[in-house]
């Protein structure tokens, strides 16, 4: 089995409020979500979350932005293969994009960019600096990197950890940090 990963941005979100609404989300057993295990953030944009090992479904983001006064934006690698986002406000889509397109079937996920405008508007960067993440990738070329001092090329599903970065948010104050060794 590859890598699974989830991670919850709220930009000009609450830190308390982003807690207790996915402290409610994760009253669902399905989705094996672990509030106290989530690795927790507070960036200047924002709190961000990376969910606990073993999190499951991409159906976070709606029921979070019904109940919280800003977007958010869930980001995943799914299986290690492709990385992709969905971006809600107020119970209603904004934007999704996905690197990989009919990985599930024909048109799932959809072969679209995704919306470098409205993503730049809600986190406070110009359209230009993440309009490159948001391309599928190409058959070919998978060696080419998005942006000058990216970490990860096109076909490398880290290309998400790139793109957190340029939104403001660090993907690595994200990480849990290393057991210390046992002396």
């Amino acid at each position: 089995m590859g890598l699974f990963l989830y991670t919850l941005l709220f930009p000009g979100g609450k830190e308390e409020r982003c807690r207790e609404a996915l402290g409610r989300k994760a009253e669902n057993p399905d989705h094996n979500i672990w509030p106290d295990k989530g690795h927790w953030y507070l960036f200047p944009k924002g709190p961000a979350v990376q969910l606990n090992d073993g999190a499951v479904g991409l159906d976070y983001a709606e029921p979070l932005s019904r109940v919280l006064n800003c977007p958010v934006l869930l980001t995943y690698i799914y299986d290690g293969d492709f990385w992709g986002y969905e971006l809600w406000k107020k119970g209603m889509e904004l934007d999704q994009f996905a690197s990989v397109h009919d990985y599930f079937d024909e048109g799932e996920p959809p072969d679209k960019p995704g919306d470098a405008g409205t993503v730049a508007q809600l986190f406070g960067v110009e359209p230009e600096r993440i309009a490159r993440y948001l391309v599928p990738w190409p058959e070919e070329d998978l060696d080419e990197y998005a942006y000058e001092g990216d970490d990860s090329a096109m076909g490398d599903c880290w290309q998400m950890a790139d793109f957190l970065d340029a939104l403001g948010f660090d993907y690595n104050l994200l990480c849990p940090p290393s057991p210390e060794p046992e002396k």
